[in-house]
C-alpha cells in the first residue's frame, strides 16, 4: 500500500553545514536582519545587526566548494552599517544591489549601492524617492523590483511597486491596478518571483501578522490576493487551541524566509507575535494548484543514530534545527540546494543549514517547459468533462512505453479532470500531488500504470528521475518524431524542438522571437559537425559515455554559446584525459571569456542570417 505521508522522502534532506575559516576574524558574527545572495557556489553575506543597537558593515563570502568563510575588503565607495535592507543578485552580470535599511544612527535610508563581484568594488547609485526599512526586493528581467517596508520618519510608503533600471540608472514607481488590495504598511514580508509573477507572503501590518499571498503580475501590473480558505472569520485568536498539526495553511508569521523551487515556493521559519512562537516548520506552496503541503523538518534532519531509533528528539547525535526570525535563505543554482543562514531566536545566530531537495535539474526544466512553452504544448487531451489538457505529444509518447497517444486519449476520456491532471503531471515530471487524490483514485491510477508499464509507485531517491531521463534519452533514436534540423557543414542533425527549448535558453528565445513554425536553421557557432552532434547527444541523454575526449574544450565552448553551463561538468570529467587544456588557470579563464557569446546577440544573428539565406 502507498505511504503517501512520506511523499517528500526522496525530495528533502536537512543538515547543518560545518563551516570553517582560515583566520578567526574572517568568520562572521551571529546576526539577524542581514543580506545574503548566492552566485556561482559562493554565498555573499553583508551587514545586519548583532544587538538591538549595533549595525554591521562587514562583507563575507562562504565558498561552498570548501565550506570556508572569507572576509571581503571591497574597494570603491563606503557602504553604511545597516540592517533591515534588501540584498539582490543580478545573476547575468554578477552584480549585487543593496537597497535601503536602517543605519547605526537609527535613520531610515533610501540609498542604493551596487557591488561588482568580478571587480570586488562598491559604487553608489541614485537614491530612491522613498525610504525603505524591512522591505523586500527581487530581480526580474534585468531590473530591481521592491515593495513593502516603512520609513521610520514618515511611517508609510505608498503601496506601489518600485523598479530600478540599471541600464538607465533610473527609478520608476509603478502604481498597479487594484493597488488598494495590498497594504501600504506591509513589513517583514518575503518576496519571490515564479515565472512572470511576484509573490508576497506573510509579514506584518499595524502589529498584526499575516499568512496570505499577494500576487503581482508583471504582464498586467495587477495584484490579486490568495487567502486561507479555512481561516476563521472570528477575530479572537487568543482562545484558539494550539495550531492544528493537520492544517492546510501555514500559520501567520513575520520575519520568515521564502525561495522558489521549480513551480513551487518554500516558506520556513519566522515569528508569530500573537503566540510568541518561533516557527521551525517548512511549507511548500504549489503555484499551479495554489495549495500548501507541510514538510516535517525533524523527519529529515541528519542523524548518526541507528535507523531503527525513532526517538530523534532524545538522540544526542541528531542535529537540532531551531525556529528563528529574520534569517535569510538562498538557493545555489549550481547544485539546487537551499541554505538558511543566521537569524535570531534566544541569541544572534550564524549557523548554516543545508536543505537538499532531490529534485533533479531535468524535472525543474520540465516544469518550466510545461508552464511556458505553450506553442509546443499544443496537443489537447480530453477528460470525462471534455476539458482540454494541452501536452507535448512527443514528450508524452516517450513516457508511455511504445503505446500510441490515441490509446492514452481513450483511457483519459474515462476520468475526471483531477485524475487526468495528476496522470499528466506524472508523465511530465515523474511525480504528482498526493493531496489531491483519494484512495479510490489511487486504484484507478494503479490500473493506468499497469496498462502503460509506468512506475507510478516507485518513490525512491533515484527511481522516477532515472526513468524520466531514460525515457527522454530514448527519443534520440526516434527519427520519425523529430521536427527540426540543425544544418552543420551542409549536413542535417535532426532534433525535437521541445528538447531544444527544454535544455537551451538560446533556442527558446529564438523560437519565441520568430515563431515555432520553422523547421530548419543553419548553426552559426563555428563548431564542427562532430562537436554539435556530440553536444546534441549529451543534452538528450545526459551521458558522456560516447563523447570523444579530444574535443571537450569545444563542447564547453558550445555549451557557453547556447547558454548551458557545462563548465564544471565537463571540466571535472576530462581532467584525466586532456590536462593541457586546463593546466593554466589564467589561460582557462581567457579561453572561456573569448568563447562566451551574448545570447541575445546570437538570437538576432541566427534570425537575420536565416532570413538572409531565405531571401
Amino acid at each position: 500500500m502507498i505511504n503517501y505521508d512520506n511523499f517528500f522522502n526522496r525530495e528533502l534532506s536537512v543538515s547543518q553545514l560545518e563551516t570553517k575559516s582560515i583566520k578567526e576574524e574572517e568568520k562572521p558574527d551571529g546576526r539577524s536582519n542581514h543580506g545574503v545572495v548566492c552566485y556561482q557556489k559562493k554565498i555573499y553575506l553583508y551587514g545586519g545587526r548583532n544587538s538591538l543597537s549595533s549595525r554591521l558593515n562587514t562583507f563575507h563570502c562562504l565558498d561552498l566548494n570548501t565550506n570556508t568563510w572569507h572576509l571581503l575588503k571591497p574597494s570603491g565607495c563606503q557602504v553604511p552599517r545597516v540592517s533591515a535592507f534588501s540584498l539582490t543578485l543580478d545573476p547575468v552580470n554578477g552584480k549585487i544591489y543593496l537597497l535601503g535599511g536602517v543605519d547605526h544612527l537609527n535613520e531610515s535610508l533610501n540609498t542604493l549601492y551596487e557591488y561588482s563581484i568580478g571587480k570586488n568594488e562598491w559604487r553608489k547609485l541614485p537614491n530612491c524617492k522613498y525610504k525603505f526599512v524591512d522591505h523586500a526586493a527581487v530581480w526580474y528581467e534585468g531590473k530591481l523590483w521592491a515593495c513593502g517596508g516603512e520609513d521610520f520618519g514618515d511611517g508609510r510608503n505608498p503601496n506601489s511597486v518600485f523598479c530600478f533600471i540599471p541600464k538607465t540608472n533610473q527609478w520608476k514607481i509603478i502604481t498597479p491596478k487594484d493597488q488598494n488590495l495590498i497594504s501600504s504598511f506591509l513589513i517583514s514580508i518575503t518576496l519571490v518571483v515564479c515565472y512572470d509573477q511576484m509573490y508576497v507572503f506573510g509579514g506584518n501590518v499595524d502589529d498584526d501578522d499575516l499568512n496570505c499571498f499577494y500576487v503581482f503580475s508583471f504582464t498586467h501590473f495587477k495584484w490579486r490576493k490568495i487567502e486561507d480558505p479555512n481561516e476563521n472569520s472570528e477575530e479572537d485568536e487568543e482562545d484558539e487551541d494550539d495550531e492544528n498539526p493537520n492544517s492546510s495553511w501555514p500559520a501567520k508569521r513575520m520575519g520568515h524566509v521564502a525561495e522558489v523551487w521549480g513551480n513551487k515556493i518554500i516558506v520556513s521559519t519566522g515569528y508569530s507575535q500573537m503566540k510568541n512562537t518561533y516557527h521551525e516548520d517548512l511549507w511548500v506552496f504549489d503555484t499551479i494548484s495554489e495549495t500548501w503541503q507541510e514538510i516535517n523538518i525533524k523527519k529529515f534532519l541528519s542523524s548518526n543514530s541507528n535507523e531503527n531509533d525513532n526517538d530523534n528528539e532524545n538522540n544526542s547525535n541528531t542535529q537540532k534545527f531551531s525556529g528563528r526570525i529574520r534569517s535569510k535563505i538562498v538557493r545555489s543554482a549550481a547544485d539546487n540546494n537551499y541554505y538558511i543562514i543566521g537569524g535570531y531566536t534566544d541569541d544572534y545566530l550564524i549557523d548554516v543549514w543545508k536543505f537538499s531537495f532531490q529534485y533533479s535539474v531535468l524535472e525543474t526544466e520540465l516544469m518550466d517547459f510545461y508552464a511556458n512553452c505553450h506553442e509546443l504544448n499544443n496537443y489537447p487531451l480530453l477528460d470525462n468533462q471534455n476539458q482540454k489538457h494541452f501536452v507535448n505529444q512527443n514528450l508524452i509518447k516517450s513516457r508511455i512505453n511504445g503505446h500510441s497517444i490515441q490509446e492514452l486519449e481513450k483511457i483519459l476520456k474515462k476520468y475526471s479532470p483531477k485524475i487526468v491532471r495528476n496522470i499528466l503531471k506524472f508523465l511530465y515530471l515523474g511525480n504528482f500531488n498526493w493531496d489531491e487524490l483519494k484512495i479510490k483514485h489511487l486504484v484507478k491510477l494503479d490500473q493506468i500504470s499497469q496498462i502503460f508499464s509506468l512506475s507510478i509507485w516507485c518513490k525512491t531517491s533515484d527511481c522516477s528521475i532515472l526513468f524520466l531521463q531514460n525515457d527522454i534519452a530514448s527519443l534520440i533514436n526516434d527519427e520519425h518524431s523529430k521536427d527540426f534540423e540543425i544544418i552543420v557543414e551542409n549536413k542535417a542533425i535532426k532534433v525535437h524542438k521541445f528538447i531544444l527549448c527544454l535544455k537551451l535558453e538560446l533556442y527558446r528565445g529564438f523560437f519565441d522571437y520568430i515563431g515555432y513554425h520553422f523547421a530548419q536553421i543553419k548553426d552559426h557557432s563555428k563548431r564542427s559537425y562532430n562537436v554539435i552532434n556530440a553536444f546534441i547527444y549529451y543534452i538528450y541523454t545526459g551521458s558522456k559515455e560516447h563523447i570523444n575526449h579530444t574535443f571537450f574544450d569545444q563542447l564547453i565552448g558550445i555549451s557557453d554559446y547556447y547558454g548551458l553551463n557545462l563548465q564544471d561538468d565537463f571540466e571535472e570529467f576530462c581532467l584525466g584525459y586532456y590536462d593541457k587544456i586546463f593546466s593554466n588557470k589564467d589561460t582557462k579563464k581567457d579561453k572561456r571569456e573569448k568563447r562566451r557569446r551574448n545570447s541575445i546577440g546570437d538570437v538576432s544573428e541566427i534570425y537575420f542570417n536565416n532570413n538572409k539565406e531565405k531571401k
